[in-house]
């Protein structure tokens, strides 16, 4: 099975390296290949913006991008290193709390290993 799926997605690759005059034919072709269990993997987590300035009492919210697009588990969590300082949602939303530096981890619930972080400053008003 892997080898048929390994097969279709070089074939893939080889057309669409050969012909670019119609690209719109390739739109269907999936980021991820399902494994056998029809589980695509997280390869990548992307957050926006890598740094941030937030003054004391307001919020700034964290977006963020899972590749590939069609991951079976888009689910990630977010985690302050000084809750003190900063907390996050399970939405990416940061509340600054005092003045001080802090890290947001954002890691993927399909694959721990896979996680990303943004640099929080939070300054005085």
């Amino acid at each position: 099975m892997r080898k048929v799926l390994l097969l279709a997605l070089l074939s893939a690759i080889i057309m669409c390296a050969c012909d670019k005059s119609d690209e719109s034919r390739y739109d269907d072709i999936p980021d991820g290949v399902p494994n056998e269990q029809g589980h695509v993997e997280v390869i990548k987590v992307e957050l926006s913006p890598k740094t941030i300035v937030i003054p004391v009492g307001e919020q700034s919210k964290l977006e963020f991008t899972i590749s590939p697009k069609n991951a079976t588990n888009t689910e990630v969590e977010f985690l302050s290193d000084d809750l003190s300082i900063a907390s996050v949602d399970e939405d990416g939303v940061i509340s600054a709390l005092k003045e001080g530096h802090v890290i947001i981890t954002v890691t993927s619930k399909d694959d721990s290993d896979k996680k990303n972080l943004c640099l929080i400053n939070v300054v005085e008003k």
